[in-house]
């Protein structure tokens, strides 16, 4: 076990956490119930450890557990696929949460930097290998926030796309942003993904004698995709009116940018949150998805 990886983890959570790594882990990942973060295994640097470290203590310092769990089982009730729910709303918290990280921790900001940026470097996501115009919505979000903000890809958002983007960065609560994800679960650019998916759970259920869908899908139940455009419509409205808008800039980068420069003008923010608290707890979503 990387010793100096635990302290790091265990003082930037305040707590005696346990840490292992993984052969088999497909990126970082934290047992809520035990306590304990799984690090994979890649032969990678120490920053990109570090920032792996960083992003999951994020998760056990900010994300409410038993906030989640209820919010997700009530979604399950009004016929939200959860697994699609789940990484939609993990993408946003994402988000939140590492601005926070970056807050209470300046010093991470360059390991956040360098850390995205290696991964881009060294492909280990494969990213020479996709279509970035033909990646879906929700993991065009996850790009734009991880390595098109700090300017290691291009994607060049749509404005719609951008006015997710906006809504997404101005989230401060978790319940805000859960709020926000229930509204892109119905957003068209959706439809496909996530028809497929309710009617695999719904199968599934039929399969198991369940009859809470019997084999209909949530948009067959209620009228399609306009009635999903609807509900999207509905919630991002919604969100709107609930989210307090932190502008967040990003300096430009320029080719006199150095390793140990790099992370310290990258993050600020420029308009001070209301008065009502932010979500709080040592307690995560149980994966990591970047993607």
């Amino acid at each position: 076990m990387n010793t100096s990886l635990s302290i790091f983890a265990r003082a930037l959570a305040s707590e005696n956490l346990s840490l292992s790594f993984d052969p088999g882990a497909p990126t970082a990942s934290f047992d809520v119930d035990r306590r304990h973060l799984v690090m994979p295994v890649w032969d990678v640097s120490d920053t990109l450890q570090t920032m792996l470290v960083a992003h999951e203590i994020s998760h056990a310092l900010w994300t409410p557990k038993a906030r989640s769990m209820e919010l997700l089982a009530q979604a399950e009730k009004d016929g939200y696929v959860i697994k699609l729910l789940h990484q939609i709303a993990n993408v946003i918290e994402d988000v939140r949460i590492e601005k926070l990280m970056k807050e209470k921790y300046p010093g991470t900001r360059r390991d956040f930097f360098l850390g995205y940026k290696e991964i881009i470097d060294a492909d280990l996501f494969k990213f020479s290998e996709m279509d970035f115009g033909k990646a879906g919505l929700i993991n065009r979000m996850n790009l734009h926030f991880k390595w098109e903000v700090p300017g290691f890809i291009t994607l060049n958002l749509s404005p719609e796309e951008q006015e997710v983007a906006d809504l997404i960065d101005a989230v401060v609560s978790f319940d805000d942003g859960f709020t926000l994800a229930k509204a892109l679960y119905n957003h068209p650019s959706m439809d496909e993904i996530r028809k497929r998916m309710e009617e695999q759970a719904a199968q599934s259920e039929k399969g198991g004698g369940s009859d809470k869908q019997q084999g209909k899908s949530k948009d067959a139940e209620s009228g399609g995709s306009e009635a999903a455009r609807a509900r999207y419509d509905a919630g991002t409205s919604m969100a709107r009116s609930l989210s307090v808008h932190v502008t967040v800039r990003f300096e430009p980068l320029s080719s006199s940018f150095t390793p140990d420069s790099a992370g310290r003008a990258l993050f600020r923010v420029d308009a001070a949150r209301d008065a009502r608290p932010t979500a709080s707890a040592n307690a995560v979503f149980s994966t990591l998805n970047f993607m």
